[in-house]
């Protein structure tokens, strides 16, 4: 329903509801009713999931691919398990910031509840996608580096390869 504040929201007016409906229906009288609250979704509810941990790195394109770059195309950052599945984190961009500075952050994750902190290393990708679609396309230009939580140092992510 639109405007009614989310899942948890209407969760607690439907209690909310069956609760009076429930009083009103057994004949007790206003006096006679014991003290009803609803709860209210508080703002840590709602909050996204933080770990603190941060994943600083720098986007570069190697001089090699630079004439295959085509400035308006979408350039997207990704964080992978490299046990596989979806990216935990995402972030695009376009190809005429290069090179840039970035810093991949719990703001970033993809999964609700999930965190940079599950992790203790991460496949960093960066990847120039002709298509603007973030799934690697057949001339897409793209680097990857494996990124290790213990060590905490920037990462320095060089786009260096085309996608076959």
């Amino acid at each position: 329903m639109p405007g009614s504040g989310g899942p948890i929201r209407r969760g607690v007016r439907a209690l909310a509801v069956v609760a009076l409906v429930g009083v009103a229906s057994t004949g007790i009288s206003a006096a006679e009713r014991p003290a009803m609250t609803v709860p209210t979704p508080s703002a840590a509810t709602n909050a996204p999931a933080t770990s603190g941990k941060t994943i600083a790195l720098r986007v570069e394109l190697a001089p090699a691919l630079k004439s295959r770059l085509q400035p308006d195309a979408a350039l997207f950052v990704l964080a992978r398990n490299p046990a596989g599945g979806p990216p935990v984190a995402v972030v695009r961009r376009t190809a005429s910031e290069l090179p840039f500075a970035l810093t991949l952050t719990d703001q970033n994750v993809m999964t609700p509840g999930m965190t940079l902190g599950m992790f203790d290393e991460l496949t960093l990708v960066a990847r120039v996608a002709f298509t603007g679609r973030p799934t690697a396309t057949s001339g897409d230009l793209f680097g990857e580096v494996r990124y290790d939580f213990r060590g905490g140092q920037p990462v320095r992510l060089i786009i260096d390869r085309v996608v076959p």
